[in-house]
This record gives structure tokens, sequence and C-alpha cells, in this order.
């Protein structure tokens, strides 16, 4: 049993030498600077995987080839790998070994603007960054990493982190779903048919919101504004954390607020239909067909006039 033991051991301890090492400057360290042109007119999708390289999406002129560049520093020989599949193309690091040993990479793509179809990325514990694309649908999954993007234009968004910030400017899209597990979700700007976001620990703030809207989270706070009500629903529910929701000085509403825990607040003049309560509030504000679900077990709650 005990001699089982030895050859981890060893590895493990030439790992800590390698990265003490890699720390100092090592003359072992291989520089990596390499490029792979895939042709515009042969991909439908871009799928990425990537390991704890942070990927960034440049965007550039119309062109004929999409780009893929990485680079950094390795202990080891490392290439990147491409693989086409029914327009398909697959882009990830290929190392010579399977045990891990101390590196600096970074992926770079470089998209022209008149690329128009998929882009999927998924890394284990990198960042993503995307400057404004405009796609026909997106889809990024990081493990721990966070993301921040421009402006995001898509049919279809889904994004996915296990622990990692996420901070986006501008978001257009029909459907959109953020799922988060200990991540802070933070969007400008969200215009979408309809919106799903979740996490289990983390804050979400929406500056600026039109369309459907359904907001649950564990442990946060959620805050959001929205521009325009007009045929909209909007569910928020938070298990610990408070909710903010302002709406036009005209909205028109039906609304169902209670909290376990809390006060509630409200600018608008609320036709309640049932019994007074300071934790809950069930009624309507004009005729309309807009509707509020708004619950949380231990937090207050505002709904407010926008400024």
């Amino acid at each position: 049993m005990k001699t089982s033991l030895y050859p981890n051991t060893i590895l493990k301890g030439a790992v800590a030498i390698m990265t003490i090492t890699w720390a100092f400057g090592s003359p072992m360290a291989k520089e990596v600077n390499e490029n792979k042109f895939v042709p515009l007119d042969a991909v439908r999708e871009i799928q990425v995987i990537m390991s704890a390289e942070p990927v960034t999406v440049i965007r550039t002129e119309p062109g004929n080839d999409i780009r893929f560049r990485l680079y950094g520093k390795s202990m080891q020989e490392i290439h990147l790998g491409s693989e086409m599949h029914n327009m398909i193309v697959t882009v990830e690091t290929k190392r010579k070994h399977s045990f891990p040993m101390p590196e600096d990479l970074a992926l770079d793509i470089y998209l022209p603007e008149n690329y128009k179809n998929g882009l999927s990325i998924k890394t284990s514990s990198g960042s993503v960054r995307l400057e404004s694309v405009e796609l026909e649908n997106i889809s990024l999954q990081t493990s721990s990493g966070g993301l921040e993007a421009g402006e995001l234009h898509a049919g279809k968004i889904g994004i996915t982190t296990s622990s990692g910030k996420i901070k986006i400017q501008k978001i257009v899209a029909q459907e959109l779903k953020i799922k988060g597990t200990s991540s802070s979700v933070a969007i400008d700007e969200c215009t979408a048919a309809e919106s799903r976001i979740e996490t289990s620990s983390g804050g979400i703030i929406l500056k600026k919101s039109r369309g459907n809207l359904n907001v649950n989270t564990t442990s946060g706070s959620v805050k959001t504004r929205c521009t325009e009500f007009d045929s909209r629903c909007i569910r928020i529910a938070t298990s610990s954390g408070h909710v903010s929701l302002e709406l036009p000085t005209a909205a028109e509403f039906q609304i169902q607020a209670k909290t376990g825990s809390g006060k509630i607040q409200t600018d608008f003049p609320v036709i309640t239909t049932g019994a007074a309560d300071p934790r809950k509030i069930e009624g309507r504000v004009g005729a309309t067909n807009n509707t509020i679900d708004i619950f949380t077990s231990t937090g207050s709650m505002k709904v407010l006039k926008s400024n």
C-alpha cells in the first residue's frame, strides 16, 4: 500500500518544483504562438473547448476566414487542435502530457463581422470576454471563470457558470437563459422576449429591462428597472435577499407580492383584493394583462416608479 503512493508523491513533487521554477522564470518554458485559419463559408457553428486559458472574441472587418490564435508560455509541448464535422468546427488545446504542468496561455478568436452563425465556448477555469457580436445563437459555459461582454445580439443566448461574475453591457435576444451557482449578474441593458435568470448565491442587477422576466435566486438581492411594460409578465423569487423593481410611472398591472420577513413598499395605488397584510399585497393597478409576482422568504421588496 505504501509503495503505491510513491509515484504520485514523486509526480506532485516534480510539479511543485516546476511551478516554483516557473515563477522565477525558467528557460524550460516554451513560447507558444500558433494560428489556425478556418474558411468562413465552411462553418455554421464554432465550438471552443478550453481548460484554464482565458478566451477573447474579437470582432474584425468582414473577411473570408475565422482566425484562432493560441499564445503564451508552457512547460510542455502544446498545440491548438481543430476538427471539422458537418460544418461544425471544434477547437481545443492538445497537450503532450495529461498530468498538469505550469503554463500561461490565452486564446483569441478573430471573428469576421460577416459571420452570423453559432458560437459555443466552454472553459473549466478560464475567463471569457466578448466584444460586441451579432450571431444566430450564443452559448457560454465556465466552471470557474468570469464573463464580460459588450453587446450580444442573438436569437438564443445561454450562459452558465459555477463560480464567476457575469457582466454584460447589452443583450438583445428572443430567448435568454442565465444560470449561475455562485455568481453575480450585472447587465446594463437587457431586451429579450423571454429572460430566465437563476443563481444559487449572488445578486442580480438589470439596469434596464424589456420583455418577460423570470428571476430566481437562493441567496442574493434582485434589482431591475423596466423601461417598457406592455403585455408583460415579471416573476421574481428569492429565499434570502431584497427585491427592488422599478416600472414606468404610467404602468398598469396585476400584482401578487409576499414576504416572510420584511416590508413591502410600493409607489403605485394598488387596489387590493385580499385582507390587509403588511407582508402581502394582492390586487391591481388599472386594467391590464401585465402581471407581477414577487416572493421572498427573508427580505424587503419595493415596487417603485422610475425617476
